[in-house]
């Protein structure tokens, strides 16, 4: 789906975004209307897990925004 379908999906379920590369997911996205960060990138380790960075910063390339590849990513604990 488009980054618009999966953030409107996304907030209305309160989970996460992904763009899977390569068929695994190395960080997701929590669209927010936050005044100091409106996506909140998230890293994620090898097994899935949250590697201890997560950022209010997030700069996509022109492919992310145009992709219809986008999925909703259920929000895991951070462990």
């Amino acid at each position: 789906m488009t980054i618009i379908e999966a953030t409107k999906q996304a907030i209305e379920k309160k989970c996460g975004i992904a763009r899977p590369f390569k068929g695994h997911v190395f960080s997701y996205l929590i669209p927010t209307n936050g005044s100091n960060a409106h996506y909140i990138l998230i890293g994620l380790d090898r097994d899935g897990k949250f590697d201890g960075h997560d950022s209010k910063f997030w700069n996509p390339t022109a492919d992310d925004i145009l992709s219809d590849e986008w999925e909703l990513y259920e929000l895991k604990e951070k462990a």
